[in-house]
């Protein structure tokens, strides 16, 4: 989830940084308008830098002509999106080398996942757990779950009334 679910906070970005660049204010000034610390309105600052360095701000063929900055203002974007405060790794993810263990020894033995965490508990001495070694199937299509237990009721199916009918005649 994003660190703010305020949908109007990408405009009041937008609108500090025009006071900051198109207003020309200083930054302390346009920190205490928007209500944020000046390291904020600094970090947005980038931020527009990133999202606009493809933004030509000059003219090489035409050099006679009046540079106006403003002009080229109007080319850039200016709200800044609200990025997602959701890290983008786990610290307690299995490694690459326990998948890539539970997915050889899966294609080798083809058996489910208990017997397969047997094997890389007890012979390979690796300590994992069997909802992760069932979680490392399933996510990568080896295991589809179970199957259905309970059969489909017999006496709607045509079939069944056919045999009935050839069994009483």
């Amino acid at each position: 989830m994003a660190y703010s679910i305020n949908p109007n906070l990408p405009k009041a970005r937008a609108l500090a940084l025009k006071l900051l660049i198109n207003e020309g204010l200083p930054l302390y000034v346009v920190a205490n308008k928007c209500g944020v610390h000046r390291s904020t309105i600094w970090r947005w600052r980038k931020k527009w830098d990133k999202i606009n360095e493809n933004v030509q701000f000059d003219n090489p063929n035409r050099p006679n002509r009046v540079y106006s900055r403003l002009n080229h203002l109007l080319r850039c974007t200016w709200r800044i999106p609200t990025q997602s405060s959701r890290p983008l790794t786990s610290p307690r993810a299995i490694s690459e080398e326990i998948v890539k263990l539970v997915l050889v020894l899966r294609t080798k033995l083809k058996r489910c996942a208990e017997i397969i965490w047997w094997h890389i508990t007890n012979e390979c001495g690796i300590n994992i757990s069997l909802s992760s070694v069932r979680r490392i199937l399933k996510r990568t299509g080896y295991a589809n779950g179970r199957k259905k237990r309970v059969r489909p009721d017999m006496s709607t199916s045509p079939n069944f009334r056919r045999l009935v009918s050839t069994a009483r005649g």
